[in-house]
């Protein structure tokens, strides 16, 4: 089976199969990210859902102001894991300086909302819905 990879836009819209899916940047996918993908793997199987992964275009410091930044993966290594690992879709936000500029609400409505449905989120996504007005974390 092939990894759809998918490079989100706000506003543009899919319509996947329910998913398991963790966010973060995940460069060089070190000991703790891989307690991440098993932790999505685990809920997945349990869940009867597709394995999911999202990440950024480029590092979001790279965007904010750090324009050294050194990157440990590319975007290739990474599907080369997921895609080893059996996973299903692989999102990737294009990263801008006007995303940069969007509200924690207006990115959660016009990158999850309106982009991706039928996706429960594991791992430090709650970081980023404990900002957003109106979300409640259990």
């Amino acid at each position: 089976m092939v990894m759809k990879v998918f490079y989100l836009k706000p506003d543009s819209s899919y319509s996947l199969e329910p998913s398991v899916c963790a966010i973060g940047y995940f460069d060089g996918v070190h000991l703790g990210h891989q307690q991440l993908l098993k932790r999505v793997e685990k809920i997945a199987h349990a869940k009867n859902m597709k394995k999911a992964l999202m990440t950024f275009s480029c590092h979001p410091k790279e965007i904010l102001g750090k324009k050294d930044f050194k990157y440990l993966m590319s975007l290739q290594s990474k599907i080369a894991i997921l895609e080893k690992r059996g996973f299903d879709y692989f999102f990737i936000i294009e990263f801008n300086q006007d995303i940069s500029q969007y509200s924690p609400t207006h990115f959660w409505n016009a990158i999850f909302i309106k982009t991706i449905s039928n996706i429960l989120f594991v791992g430090l996504i709650f970081i980023l819905v404990k900002m957003v007005k109106g979300i409640r974390v259990f």
